[in-house]
């Protein structure tokens, strides 16, 4: 039908009183609803109409509404004008008359030449020809899922939708984007009232923020090096700091690593800029509404931190409305804040003990706070507050793109098989299978000559997750070499035909990073997402006792751990996507599965080790078992060394006080250290804040030099306002002035307009944070 539904004319209206609309298509045009609205919205526009139906044309005067009329099937618009760009194009009522694949291409195609891509249909109407045109009828039927890979809002309202799509010729960085227009900016009121805070709570008003960068406590230094961490991972090119204020000295040691880009308030981004010439520093209030002016194209490119801030502000409205628009673009957002219920020891309702915070959140409110904004949380957890302070009493989150794909199931032909290599593990390889059948993985195993049944329980297994049992090396038993053990690794993985291969040991787990999801359905959503390898945080469990079953759950009887902290625990890309490339298992100590094209997943897998189950045990497996079957060679290449400090005498039952109690609080006090290294080697923590506390030395030597020069500068031009304003007119003022000069400088300007001149020439070469601390300084001596 020529007509269609008014029912969204308010929203097209709204868009078109919002952009600029030089070039407008209208594909199906019918009665011209469309082109008229342009035509009277934008009269100097250039209107083009697509109209199939030649009788349209001429019964409703197309030709009044549109400079150019193309009587051609839509379908045709591809090879006809493939290279005509537009500010605008409206699908109105037209999409369901195409097929679905042909509407697909279509889509593809329009918003590749477009700014603003409207498209209006009905849902699910069944219609067939229309007074005799075939054209009319409805042959495809159209959801919100069929425009999940585009940047849009999608409506549905009284059984008619319509998706607004912000097409590829738009300037993000100068146009407003169909969310800017459609969506509107959350209300303080209605926000003020959802802050999920107890009705008790009382908030401060808010301070300017005046903080010195030469602070001996550095706040949240492991977010920034998780962010630094997930930026590798991403291959993000910018790291974003919203917040930055004293912050900016963690972001010099990303640069240039990474383009940095700081963003604060007034009060605290002059301080950036006065010390850091490296970094784009952005001034920006997020008390008042606004859409924060970042280039989509940065965004796409950019993982975002903002740590400790949203306790500044008198709202988080705004904050959180821009955090949620930029997570259209960027990977990832990183947000820290104090945990309210775990600094103070009772029920505590406001105001913070800090003078700058204005209100604090429990880690269960900002979960409440960030879900109801409906923000993907994609983990939630607990921090180190800072480098004094290594409580972690600090809200961790990480939100993930709106657009992330949800984890999924994983489909049967998706294939990922564990090789487990196997000496004389019977006591835990059931259980270790039985994990890896819930975890939807199959295994192969490699025997190498065991003795105590461990082949035989594998070989009850096959059919049954286990699919194929062999005995390494085929020849018998020998030294337990570790690059032929590899090699052979590297073998069967390729006749596998798996789409995933793991390297398993029988006496570990594996857990995804993500809470209930399987090993398998995580990595189903990872090789989706364009990553081929996996990476571990490896724990290392521990006996308190001689108590173990064998064939028990080793898993629920120990309980107690350490982190793995050898170097090579650090690189443990254990988990690899065959796609026929060469392999590095040999060269690496199994550590390593290839390099080349290698993208690994951003978040850490957790391996849980458990090598030593009893005091007899220990002794058995290592004295007896492998420090006289490793080899010599490779012993003499720092291969197999890792139990060099173990004697007859030594103690393998530890006490638990010496280690970390592994329960479900594990999960979120530990999260940064779980899903990225960070955290675990104090090493690294410390050389990180040795280098801020270094950065901050020069800094104040420097900021100590720059006051003295700018002390001695107004000095100079004091003295110069003096003289002019005591000497008579033949007396120079105290410059580097001749006196035959200073003569005719006062005959051309009068004493008034000279001082002014060199109060003015003062506050232009000496900045206004500057001449604030040599006013204080002043002051002081004054005082004195």
């Amino acid at each position: 039908m020529p007509f269609s539904s008014s029912i969204y004319l308010p929203e097209v209206n709204k868009i078109l009183s919002k952009i600029k609309v030089e070039r407008f298509l209208d594909i199906g045009a019918g009665n011209g609803k469309y082109g008229a609205l342009v035509q009277q919205t934008h009269p100097n526009s250039h209107r083009i109409g697509l109209e199939i139906e030649e009788e349209y044309i001429q019964t409703y005067g197309l030709q009044h509404y549109y400079q150019e009329l193309w009587c051609m099937s839509v379908e045709d618009l591809i090879s006809a004008k493939p290279n005509e760009d537009y500010d605008l194009i409206i699908f109105g009522d037209t999409i369901e008359h195409l097929r679905k694949s042909v509407g697909i291409d279509l889509l593809n195609f329009l918003v590749y030449h477009t700014k603003y891509l409207l498209v209006l249909f009905p849902e699910q109407l069944l219609q067939g020809a229309w007074e005799g045109h075939q054209q009319e009828a409805h042959i495809s039927v159209w959801t919100n899922n069929d425009f999940s890979a585009f940047d849009h809002v999608f409506l549905h309202r009284a059984r008619k939708d319509f998706a607004a799509i912000n097409g590829y010729l738009l300037d993000r960085s100068k146009e407003l984007q169909v969310q800017d227009i459609l969506v509107p900016a959350p209300s303080i009121d209605k926000i003020s009232q959802a802050n999920f805070l107890s009705p008790n709570y009382h908030a401060r008003d808010p301070v300017k923020a005046n903080i010195s960068p030469n602070s001996a406590d550095i706040a949240s230094p492991e977010a920034y090096l998780l962010a630094a961490h997930l930026a590798r991972q991403h291959q993000a090119t910018h790291i974003i700091s919203i917040g930055c204020g004293k912050l900016a000295q963690q972001l010099s040691l990303l640069y240039p690593e990474f383009s940095v880009i700081g963003v604060d308030s007034m009060d605290l981004i002059d301080g950036c800029r006065f010390h850091y010439e490296f970094g784009e520093w952005v001034e920006w209030d997020f008390e008042k509404p606004g859409l924060l002016p970042i280039p989509y194209e940065t965004l796409q490119n950019s993982i975002v931190i903002c740590a400790n801030f949203i306790e500044r502000l008198r709202t988080p409205a705004h904050l959180l409305y821009n955090l949620r628009r930029i997570l259209n673009d960027a990977p990832l957002v990183i947000l820290t804040t104090p945990d309210r219920e775990r600094l103070y020891p009772e029920t505590h309702f406001g105001p913070p003990a800090s003078p700058l915070h204005v209100r604090e959140w429990g880690l269960n409110e900002l979960r409440k706070l960030l879900y109801a904004r409906n923000f993907n949380v994609e983990f939630l957890g607990h921090t180190i507050d800072s480098s004094v302070s290594r409580e972690k009493r600090t809200c961790l989150a990480i939100l993930a793109n709106n657009n992330q794909p949800q984890i999924q199931s994983a489909p049967d032909h998706f294939k990922v098989v564990a090789i487990v290599p196997t000496h004389n593990e019977q006591d835990v390889l059931p259980h270790c299978l039985n994990d890896l059948i819930t975890q939807g993985i199959e295994a192969y195993i490699i025997d190498d000559w065991s003795t105590d049944g461990t082949y035989e329980i594998a070989q009850s297994y096959i059919g049954k997750g286990v699919i194929g049992v062999e005995r390494f090396p085929t020849e018998g038993p020998s030294h337990n070499i570790l690059r032929r053990r590899m090699q052979r690794v590297q073998d069967v993985s390729r006749m596998l035909n798996a789409d995933w291969v793991i390297l398993h040991d029988s006496d570990e787990i594996r857990e995804s990073p993500w809470a209930g999801v399987r090993v398998k359905d995580a990595i189903y959503y990872l090789d989706q997402t364009g990553f081929n390898c996996l990476d571990y945080t490896v724990l290392n469990f521990e006996p308190t006792d001689n108590e173990f079953q064998a064939g028990s759950d080793f898993g629920l009887h120990f309980r107690y751990f350490n982190f793995g902290t050898h170097p090579a625990y650090f690189t443990m890309n254990k988990g690899w996507k065959d796609f026929g490339q060469p392999l590095a298992l040999q060269d690496s100590g199994s550590h390593t599965a290839f390099h080349d094209g290698k993208r690994t997943a951003p978040y850490k897998f957790l391996l849980r080790h458990y090598p030593i189950r009893s005091q007899e045990h220990g002794l058995r497996k290592v004295i007896g078992e492998r420090l006289a079957r490793y080899d010599k060679k490779e012993r003499m290449q720092g291969i197999n060394n890792h139990y060099d400090h173990v004697d007859d005498h030594h103690q393998f039952i530890k006490t638990p006080d010496s280690l970390i109690r592994f329960d479900n609080t594990f999960y979120s006090n530990y999260l940064v250290e779980r899903l990225s290294g960070v955290g675990i080697r104090e090493k690294i923590t410390e050389e990180w804040l040795g280098k801020i506390y270094a950065l901050q030395e020069q800094q104040a030597a420097k900021e100590q030099m720059m006051i003295l020069a700018d002390l001695q500068a107004r000095q100079t031009v004091e003295k110069s306002i003096a003289a002019v304003e005591t000497a008579d007119i033949t007396t120079p003022p105290v410059t580097d002035i001749s006196p035959a000069q200073s003569t005719v400088y006062k005959e051309v300007m009068p004493e008034s307009s000279l001082k002014r001149s060199l109060r003015t020439t003062y506050h232009a070469i000496i900045p206004l944070s500057t001449r604030l601390k040599i006013r204080d300084i002043r002051g002081r001596m004054i005082r004195r």
